[in-house]
C-alpha cells in the first residue's frame, strides 16, 4: 500500500496481492482483460477484502484507476487498441478461490459499469529483471465505484467485445500473474480460442494477475482545538478537474430537518488539504458541520 499524491491529488494505492509489490509473479497469462481480434473475453477477477483493510478506516473509498502489468520472463512490448470494452466491479460475497464457473453468480448487488467503450493502452513486458511497469491502464470513463472492504470482496468484471486492433497482433499479450492456492486473488474466465464473451459459464482457476487499484479515501472531518481557534481540515483531492470533489456544510442546530448551508468563505487549500478556521471570540453557542461528496456522478 503507498498513500500519498496521485496524479489526481491525495490517494491510496494498493497492490494486490500484496506479496506482488516488488517481484515479478511466480507465473504468466495469456489470459487477462485483452485478447486479440477476432476473438472476445470474458474475465472475472476477485480480490481479497483483506488486502483493502486500510480503507476501513475512512469507511471505504472511491476507486478511479485498475492497472496491470506485463510479464518480465516471457512478455513483450505491445500496444492495444480494443474498440469495445465494458468493465464493472462489485463488492461479492464470493471470495478467492471460491469463485461459480457460473459468471451471474459472482457478481455483486451493487454492479456498477466503471468504463464502455474504446480502451487504448499498452503491455510491457521480457525486460527479465522484473517487475515490469504498471502501464495496461484501465481509466474509469463512465463514473468512479465506492468500495468498502466491509462489505464483502472485490470483484472485476471484464467483458472485450472487440479484441486488439493493432496491427501487431502476432505478438502475444501476456500478463504477470501469480499461482498460489489461498491467496488473495482468483479469476473465472472465457474467451480467446476456449470460449466468449457471450459465455454463461467459464474456467475457475486459482491464477490472479497482480493488480494497481488506485483510490480516494472517503474523506473525514478533522477537528481541533487550538488556543484562540477551532481548525477544521480535511484531505482535498486535487485540481478542480479531479472528480471526487467535496464541499463543507454548517447547521446552527441538528432538528429532523435541518438547514445545512454551504460554506464558501475562509477555507484554505494547501498540500492537498483543506482547512476552515473559527476564532474562538466569533463562534457562537453552537455549531454543526458536516462534509458532503458532491460527485462522482
Amino acid at each position: 500500500m503507498v498513500i500519498g499524491l496521485s496524479r489526481s491529488g491525495f490517494a491510496v494505492d494498493f497492490v494486490v496481492p500484496s506479496v506482488s509489490s516488488n517481484v515479478d509473479g511466480n507465473t504468466y497469462s495469456f489470459a487477462g482483460p485483452a485478447v486479440h481480434q477476432p476473438y472476445t473475453m470474458r474475465y472475472q477477477q476477485v480480490y481479497s477484502a483483506s488486502e483493502f483493510d486500510y480503507l476501513t478506516n475512512s469507511s471505504g473509498g472511491w476507486l478511479f484507476d485498475v492497472v496491470f502489468r506485463g510479464d518480465a520472463t516471457n512478455g513483450t512490448q505491445l500496444g492495444l487498441k480494443m474498440p469495445t470494452v465494458q468493465v464493472n466491479l462489485s463488492t461479492t460475497q464470493r471470495g478467492p478461490d471460491g469463485l461459480s464457473p457460473t459468471f451471474s453468480d459472482n457478481v455483486g448487488s451493487d454492479d456498477t459499469v466503471v468504463l464502455s467503450g474504446q480502451l487504448n493502452t499498452g503491455l510491457v513486458g521480457g525486460h527479465r529483471q522484473g517487475p515490469e511497469v504498471w502501464d495496461f491502464l484501465v481509466g474509469f470513463s463512465k463514473k468512479l465505484f465506492f468500495y468498502n472492504p466491509t462489505e464483502g470482496n472485490l470483484l472485476l468484471d471484464v467483458k472485450v467485445f472487440q479484441g486488439n486492433t493493432n496491427n501487431n497482433t502476432f505478438i502475444p499479450i501476456v500478463f504477470d500473474a501469480v499461482n498460489v492456492t489461498n491467496d488473495s486473488v482468483s479469476r473465472v474466465w472465457s474467451g480467446d480460442f476456449l470460449g466468449d464473451v457471450n459465455s454463461p459459464t467459464g474456467f475457475v482457476e486459482t491464477i490472479g494477475l497482480p493488480t494497481l487499484f488506485s483510490f480516494w479515501p472517503n474523506p473525514k472531518l478533522s477537528v481541533r482545538l487550538q488556543t484562540n481557534s477551532v481548525v477544521m481540515s480535511w484531505p482535498y483531492p486535487g485540481a478542480l478537474s479531479a472528480p471526487l470533489q467535496t464541499v463543507l456544510q454548517s447547521s446552527p442546530g441538528l432538528p429532523p430537518q435541518a438547514q445545512w448551508q454551504e460554506v464558501t468563505n475562509g477555507i484554505v487549500t494547501s498540500n492537498f488539504v483543506s482547512t476552515y478556521t473559527i476564532p474562538l471570540e466569533s463562534a457562537g453557542s453552537a455549531a454543526y458541520f458536516r462534509l458532503v461528496s458532491t460527485t462522482p456522478p
